[in-house]
């Protein structure tokens, strides 16, 4: 056949000719394909032209093939079972998976999210695996380029080919360690601002939500004493010293359990974030991506129930 005419073929005529060599009868194969009568005779017309040859003659009642249609007859059968195969959405079995995921994501979620995710995920795909890295920038292009499968993350713009999903909110808290000169007394924002501070920072991201609001205050900025890039390091430093941090209240309530530390409420308002998931939409309708990303969204949302910090004012 020539390039142009497999250019043109209509897949549906090569149905029409599956149930009419089944049939050998052009009304009997209309009605096994659900087509009127016309149109199947349209199309074993449309089909003789493609082919070249009549592929069906009429002998008294029945039609009988050629031989160019019988050798086609058995060709047409495979060929529609491999399409049908081809189309066909074979169930999708965690139990039995065994893939690699690839998630970028923040020391944050690192800490509040992926030990839920990830005890759902294994509960129910013993066998997957997953590698986490830090998500930088360009996570974005890593997405696109099929680098990345899932990204969980504070993102405030979204590019286009982006999908995302909500799976919590939180909001900021202070600490410092039970022993502290302000433990026990109004942490008023004077006071907040009299003390030195931990700063949770990466490269070309220096401002935080607290330098923010005391510039929106007029106010002066922090005397931070100390840079860090994870929170497990600088929780454990503020229960060692009079440094003073403010960070997500859930990291708070986290660190709070296993640190001698005391929760504040910051001494003015600072907005909250919220906590998502990401995807390129090459995923999206992925039976296994698809599976993975809302078993993580309900085991992360089940786990973030509002915390008991203990936060005093």
């Amino acid at each position: 056949m020539h390039e142009t005419n497999l250019r043109s073929l209509d897949l549906n005529l090569l149905v029409a000719l599956d149930a009419l060599m089944a049939e050998r009868h052009v009304t009997r194969a209309a009605q096994r394909v659900a087509m009127s009568q016309p149109a199947m005779s349209r199309a074993l017309a449309r089909l003789r032209m493609t082919f070249r040859d009549p592929l069906l003659v009429q002998a008294g009642a029945e039609m009988v093939a050629t031989a160019r249609g019988q050798a086609l007859a058995q060709q047409v059968g495979r060929v529609l079972n491999e399409v049908r195969n081809m189309l066909a959405s074979e169930p999708f079995v965690p139990a039995v998976f065994r893939g690699r995921f690839r998630l970028l994501t923040v020391d944050y979620a690192s800490l509040t999210a992926l030990p839920p995710m990830l005890e759902a995920l294994l509960a129910e795909a013993p066998d997957m695996r997953m590698d986490v890295a830090d998500a930088g920038d360009d996570w974005p292009k890593c997405l696109q380029a099929g680098e990345a499968d899932l990204v969980l993350g504070v993102v405030h713009h979204t590019p286009a080919g982006i999908y995302q999903r909500a799976v919590f909110d939180d909001r900021f808290a202070c600490i410092m360690r039970r022993g502290h000169p302000l433990a026990g007394r109004p942490l008023d924002l004077a006071a907040f601002l009299a003390q030195r501070h931990v700063l949770i920072s990466s490269p070309g991201h220096d401002r935080s939500a607290v330098d923010l609001a005391l510039e929106r205050l007029g106010q002066p900025p922090r005397n931070i004493a100390l840079r860090l890039p994870h929170f497990m390091a600088s929780t454990a430093v503020v229960a060692a010293t009079d440094l003073v941090m403010t960070l997500p209240q859930r990291i708070a309530a986290y660190m709070a359990r296993h640190e001698d530390l005391e929760v504040r409420e910051p001494p003015m308002e600072l907005e909250g974030f919220t906590l998502r998931l990401l995807w390129h939409h090459r995923c999206h309708d992925d039976p296994a991506h698809g599976w993975m990303r809302e078993r993580a969204a309900t085991a992360i949302r089940n786990a973030a129930r509002p915390p008991d910090t203990g936060t005093t004012a």
